[in-house]
């Protein structure tokens, strides 16, 4: 009789250890998915907020030294200029490369195709 009483107390004291401990390994899990899920919801919005790269395509363009240089020299200077005159400061890759862009493009609508041969020539050299 004793032994089924000590069993018994055993499988008791077992059976409420081992419940608690898994009823706290699912509420840590439980927890630690949901921070996870907050942390995440939270980057995507940063993201999103901050940058425009979920809308707009990215395009990879090489240029010569020369002509690199000239662009990163002319971004200071548009950026100074727009600060001493209205305390705007843009961004270099969210203002700047597509305004180039967008005033290049309407430029070369307006040459002709000997014009835009010229020009190719001329950074070929």
């Amino acid at each position: 009789m004793a032994n089924e009483t000590g069993d018994s107390v055993k499988d008791r004291f077992a059976k409420r250890f081992e419940d608690e401990t898994e009823q706290s390994a699912e509420r840590e899990t439980t927890e630690n998915r949901d921070q996870s899920s907050k942390t995440e919801n939270t980057s995507k919005t940063d993201r999103t907020e901050i940058s425009p790269k979920n809308d707009w395509t990215n395009h990879s363009v090489y240029l010569s030294d020369d002509l690199a240089s000239s662009l990163s020299r002319s971004y200071k200077r548009l950026d100074l200029d727009l600060d001493e005159e209205y305390g705007l400061s843009i961004k270099k890759t969210r203002h700047y490369y597509p305004l180039i862009v967008e005033l290049g493009l309407e430029q070369l609508d307006d040459l002709d195709s000997k014009e835009v041969k010229d020009r190719l020539e001329r950074l070929e050299d």
